[in-house]
């Protein structure tokens, strides 16, 4: 615990980056000690690093680090996720399940633009599965809307009967999940916009958005628009985001505490 105490990080900034993953394990200590159950801090009883001058100073260092290497860092990954990466880029992969690899070299096939978008979509179907197959169910492509003028990308029936899947179920209604696919490194607000259309008293208020890369501050404040307009969360997943689910699942953990911080992360947004 004293070694991945978030204030080490004021040594570790000189020899790794502000959005190395051992650097931002390193930080994510302060937010795990913030984050209880819930929304509920169920230890604000005990001392927090972060509300001391060393913790203050430390998330200072690191904000402006961040500033100075134009880190494109909209969310700060779980543990696990982190934890994820680093094996990762250790190489440490030799035991990992065939599933898995064949997930991850079907990826590095795939270019961005309009000729992989069909094998981009079939591949994002495919990760799904792999890593929440016992809760989405049924996955279905190019599924028509009510009117039969819009083509969902990809959608499954959530079947989940308790944890935050269920949750979002009971709250914005998501029998089926949505999940629309770009296969493109820039988005744009109509491919925002167009996900957003397909919710509503049908579809439910969350979807997913999965594109190769995200983009700057200008999709956040879309998101956070969604939200505060039409109550309509759309989650935004990239590669990145994917690589890592597969390495938590492949490794015996469940993704689905990310895509709960992923949703935390927007809902915070807009507070």
């Amino acid at each position: 615990m004293v070694l991945m105490s978030g204030p080490n990080y004021l040594h570790l900034r000189r020899i790794v980056g502000p959005d190395d993953p051992l650097a931002l394990l390193h930080i994510r200590y302060f937010a795990d000690e913030r984050i209880g159950i819930g929304w509920n801090d169920r230890r604000e009883d005990q001392p927090k690093t972060w509300a001391t001058a060393l913790g203050v100073l430390t998330l200072h260092r690191w904000a402006y680090d961040l500033v100075r290497a134009s880190a494109n860092l909209r969310r700060l990954p779980t543990r696990a996720e982190l934890f994820a990466r680093l094996r990762g880029r250790s190489g440490l992969t030799q035991n990992m399940s065939r599933a898995a690899r064949s997930l991850l070299g079907r990826l590095a096939a795939l270019r961005a633009g309009s000729k992989d978008a069909t094998g981009y979509q079939h591949w994002v179907r495919d990760v799904f599965t792999f890593l929440f197959g016992d809760i989405l169910k049924e996955p279905k492509l190019e599924s028509r809307t009510f009117m039969g003028t819009l083509r969902r990308d990809i959608t499954f029936r959530n079947a989940a009967e308790k944890g935050p899947w269920f949750d979002w179920k009971l709250q914005y209604q998501i029998e089926p999940l949505v999940i629309e696919c770009k296969n493109t490194e820039t988005l744009m607000y109509d491919d925002l916009r167009q996900t957003a259309s397909y919710l509503g008293k049908r579809m439910g208020h969350l979807a997913i958005l999965a594109c190769r890369k995200n983009s700057g501050n200008d999709v956040s404040e879309m998101l956070n628009v969604l939200v505060t307009n039409d109550e309509k969360y759309v989650l935004v997943v990239n590669d990145d985001n994917l690589i890592d689910w597969i390495r938590l699942k492949d490794s015996g953990e469940d993704p689905t505490d990310a895509v709960a911080d992923l949703y935390r992360s927007l809902r915070e947004g807009v507070q």
